[in-house]
């Protein structure tokens, strides 16, 4: 030791006098003793809380797996889903289209119709198709 004097403190370590291990005062010791009573009074039920989630951790891969499977079903039955109300959708443009098709149609043969019908209607067509012609750059 050297001049100070030093004070051999937990396992080994050295400290100066003036931080040597001072003695808990009465409050200290009851405050610990309290605490210490406290914690081992709650013992039983921490062991009980940490019982239970370990067994609900064994449970958990099941868990996982079994909502792997209830999201692949209804991964499955959503695909189904779209595939119909797709299906639909073109089906139904699909005659939305076909019924413009034959409106359009039959708005030709009645307007051709009208044209032969009428002689002056298709020499003042073939003109006004020229003039347009000719404005077209």
């Amino acid at each position: 030791m050297s001049e100070r004097s030093e004070v051999l403190v937990d396992a080994g370590t050295m400290v100066g006098e003036a931080q040597a291990l001072r003695l808990p005062t009465p409050n200290q010791v009851w405050h610990w003793a309290m605490t210490l009573t406290e914690e081992v009074r709650r013992a039983p039920d921490t062991l009980r809380g940490a019982r239970e989630v370990i067994m609900e951790l064994a449970r958990l891969p099941q868990q996982i797996d079994d909502l792997i499977v209830a999201l692949d079903r209804t991964v499955e039955n959503i695909d189904r889903s779209l595939n119909e109300v797709s299906g639909a959708i073109v089906g139904g443009m699909n005659d939305r289209i076909g019924h413009v098709d034959d409106m359009v149609s039959d708005l030709r043969n009645t307007l051709t119709s009208l044209i032969g019908a009428i002689p002056v209607a298709r020499r003042a067509l073939q003109s006004s198709r020229a003039d347009i012609e000719i404005e077209a750059p």
